[in-house]
């Protein structure tokens, strides 16, 4: 008891068939998600903030990355998840984007 009230709990971990039990928001009413998008207000200070401009690199742009430091990009992938390619003088390592710890010199 809390503070004179029962907590309520599910009668059964599992479904009739044997399975593990999927219980509804008509049992657990404060856990239903409502299917509406929350928009804050355009003067509220907890907007999101815009999404910054996409970074684009070409094979042969010299570029600069926060952990690897120097290199050259040496191939760019133009697919859904579009990578770089850059060779850092030791080792080459393929970069996805958002390429926020690398910049173009």
């Amino acid at each position: 008891m809390l503070y004179g009230t029962r907590i309520s709990t599910p009668p059964t971990s599992r479904a009739p068939d044997g399975s593990a039990a999927v219980f509804s928001g008509a049992y657990w009413p404060h856990m239903t998600k409502y299917g509406a998008v929350r928009r804050p207000l355009p003067t509220s200070p907890f907007a999101p903030r815009p999404e910054a401009p996409r970074k684009h690199f070409a094979a042969g742009d010299r570029v600069n990355h926060d952990r690897y430091g120097l290199g050259r990009v040496v191939s760019v992938e133009e697919t859904a998840d579009a990578a770089a390619l850059v060779d850092f003088g030791s080792h080459q390592e393929r970069i996805v984007q958002p390429y926020t710890a690398m910049c173009k010199l």
